[in-house]
């Protein structure tokens, strides 16, 4: 690919775009992604109930996802995008044609290495994250088993995550928005259609993780190739000048993205000392968790990672700061209507999502618990990603790394403390805890810094936020018991009325909230920028 068309595709993409309706594209995309990846979880729930075998495919899905976090997309995208804007933004186009072609190559070299160690050592990393497995040898000899399989996921994934920034780059979003839903069909085929006819019917789960992330994985390609970015890898083992800088870059990224799922390690190796089921009902629930956080969070942070580049640039602090109140604006309007009908809806909801085939009212009652803990925590889920945006912009990594390794000391605690006392929920709180002292210490920094105003207009903004989250917990509570069919007991409705009745209480609630954000005056030039 020519040197002119990178540039030309480059310089396209400066014209103003309105970022909302970016992330109204995103979030259509993740939406529908988020939609299969619950009717995958049903398949999962219906098929295997709360077993020892559900446990460990979760297990073994979870530990290249746990590696993926950190590569994929934490430390490689967020220390890639900012470096690929600043080389569009000088024009240097040879600059940008050796960085990408270098970095390629030493991330194919690396992580094809570290797959394949994951493969040969599979009953180590089995033992690390899921000890209490050892106790059970056929659940821990199938956990290592499918690792085997579903680990070269990490390698497909992160080469993945590497051409979606590229397009990101150029303001291209909806191929990589709808990427996630090739994972969720083909996991869907593989449990309904394929399992039946197996021996070990989990098995087939795992290869559907595989051939997912082929899939994945080539359809990139030509996007990125007619974006006028597909450059040839350089495979060298001494690094290129700017590899070096991406490193340096990522370095207290990726020392952060550890220091996140060292947490999560030590949450599921708990977990899995707990009753059967226990790493099933956190999975679950965390799903709901990610339907808001990815439809909304990653799509608002996916758009803001390029315009704050830029605007870095641009040195205009004012442009900026304006920016970073809208975003924030953005960010709570959604997560805390978000995670209110979470925790009041938390049983409807899983009920009528999961109470299918062997997932027994037992598995939603325990389910519905910790996705209340979860939901707790929804909005420093939202805000770490919205305010960890601002600093990777300017290429600052180390003001995050300080505060993850701060939310991560005090989620460690909580998990040892709380789970003598709540078992499975006291690990979804303790997470929920991490999150949102994680999310403080970063808007503290940006209030210091006056990258965030609490003025006048921040005031009335929240007072009227205030008022329409009220009339939403006044309808939920009070009002919406009143308009469903079929009594009040929602594990003992058939599954059809538990759905007519979902779809009757989710869109009047979200009628009422917005009605009552109108009322109070907000409007939708407020928040739609450019």
């Amino acid at each position: 690919m020519t040197s002119t068309k990178i540039n030309q595709e480059a310089s396209k993409d400066k014209k103003p775009r309105r970022p909302l309706i970016s992330g109204l594209i995103i979030s259509a995309f993740t939406f529908l992604s988020r939609i299969f990846g619950l009717f995958r979880d049903i398949a999962l729930a219906a098929t295997f109930g709360g077993s020892g075998a559900l446990d460990a495919f979760l297990i073994a899905f979870r530990i290249p996802n746990f590696f993926r976090r950190i590569f994929a997309e934490g430390a490689f995208v967020q220390a890639l995008l900012p470096m690929i804007v600043e080389f569009q933004s000088k024009g240097d186009k040879q600059a940008l044609k050796d960085f990408l072609s270098h970095t390629l190559g030493f991330m194919i070299l690396l992580l094809g290495i570290f797959c394949a160690l994951g493969i040969i050592f599979s009953d180590y990393l089995t033992l690390v994250f899921a000890a209490g497995f050892a106790n059970d040898l056929a659940k821990f000899n199938l956990t290592s088993s499918m690792l085997q399989i579903t680990f070269s996921y990490l390698l497909l994934i992160t080469l993945t995550a590497y051409f979606m920034a590229l397009q990101n780059s150029v303001n291209k979003f909806a191929l990589p928005a709808a990427t996630p839903i090739i994972l969720n069909i083909s996991l869907l085929y593989a449990i309904l259609i394929v399992s039946p006819n197996w021996q070990t019917p989990i098995m087939a789960a795992a290869w559907g993780v595989l051939f997912a992330g082929c899939i994945q994985m080539a359809i990139q390609i030509p996007a990125v190739y007619k974006c006028g970015l597909l450059i040839l890898p350089k495979f060298k083992w001494t690094l290129h000048h700017s590899v070096k800088r991406l490193l340096k870059v990522m370095a207290p990224i990726l020392l952060s993205g550890s220091i996140v799922q060292i947490n999560l390690i030590i949450d599921l190796l708990l977990a899995s000392f707990l009753v059967v089921g226990s790493i099933a009902w956190l999975s679950f629930s965390e799903r709901l968790i990610q339907l808001p956080l990815g439809v909304f969070g990653i799509a608002l942070t996916t758009v803001m990672m390029p315009k704050l580049s830029r605007l870095h640039h641009t040195a205009n602090t004012r442009a900026t700061n304006h920016f970073i109140d809208w975003a924030m604006r953005v960010a709570l309007l959604i997560a805390l209507p978000a995670a209110i009908g979470l925790i009041i809806m938390a049983k409807p909801l899983l009920a009528s999502i999961y109470l299918y085939g062997s997932f027994t009212e037992n598995d939603i009652i325990n389910s519905a618990s910790a996705l209340r803990a979860y939901a707790i925590g929804l909005p420093g889920f939202i805000l770490i990603k919205v305010l960890s945006s601002v600093f990777f912009a300017k290429q600052d990594t180390k003001t995050p790394l300080k505060a993850t390794l701060a939310g991560v000391i005090v989620g460690i605690v909580g998990s040892l403390s709380l789970i003598w006392f709540l078992q499975h929920v006291g690990l979804a709180l303790a997470t929920s805890i991490s999150a949102s002292f994680n999310a403080l210490i970063l808007g503290v920094v940006l209030y210091r810094n006056k990258s965030i105003r609490f003025n006048l207009a921040a005031m009335k903004f929240l007072s009227k936020l205030v008022i329409a989250l009220v009339v939403l917990v006044i309808f939920l509570i009070y009002l919406a018991p009143h308009i469903q069919i079929g009594g009040d007991d929602w594990l003992a409705m058939q599954a059809n009325m538990r759905l007519i009745n979902l779809l009757i209480i989710i869109p009047s609630a979200v009628i009422i909230y917005v009605l009552s954000l109108l009322i109070s005056g907000l409007r939708w030039k407020h928040i739609n920028i450019k």
